[in-house]
């Protein structure tokens, strides 16, 4: 990714924005197996639960498991395009979005990382990936270690 040089210093150690003067810092996130582990999931259980629009309080639906939903990884998912939040209620409804499914299915592809400033997606990076590219790489969902 190819960045103007007054915000490449910000993936080192961060710094004052020059066009807003707030301290900022642009932060990598890789997609990883978990993560797609959580959209399975989360297609599943929506399938079951609300089979008509898809739609599932997470954390609602989650009190009663000990899973990692509390530590909202499964939000970022935003940034691939893969999950999505109601735009009408911010209080957790989300469902695993049309381009997620064809992602799930292996009819498409996510870059292997995004770059967020701000809770704003700001850049992708040029490598994609499959989902057997991502679930090869690690613990596929599931397994037991």
């Amino acid at each position: 990714m190819k960045l103007p040089n007054e915000i490449h210093t910000f993936f080192s150690k961060g710094g004052i924005c020059p066009h807003c003067l707030r301290y900022g810092k642009i932060y990598r996130r890789d997609v990883n197996a978990g993560m797609i582990g959580i959209l399975q999931f989360l297609k599943n259980v929506t399938v079951e639960k609300n089979p008509e629009r898809g739609w599932l309080h997470i954390t609602e639906y989650m009190k009663d498991f000990k899973a990692n939903f509390r530590t909202q990884e499964y939000s970022k998912l935003r940034y691939w395009n893969l999950l999505e939040r109601h735009q009408h209620d911010f209080t957790g409804m989300w469902r695993v979005s049309e381009f997620g499914n064809l992602f799930l299915a292996g009819e498409a592809k996510i870059p292997k990382s995004v770059f967020i400033f701000d809770c704003h997606l700001v850049g992708v990076s040029g490598e994609t990936l499959g989902i057997n590219d991502i679930l090869g790489k690690d613990i596929q969902y599931g397994d037991k270690q």
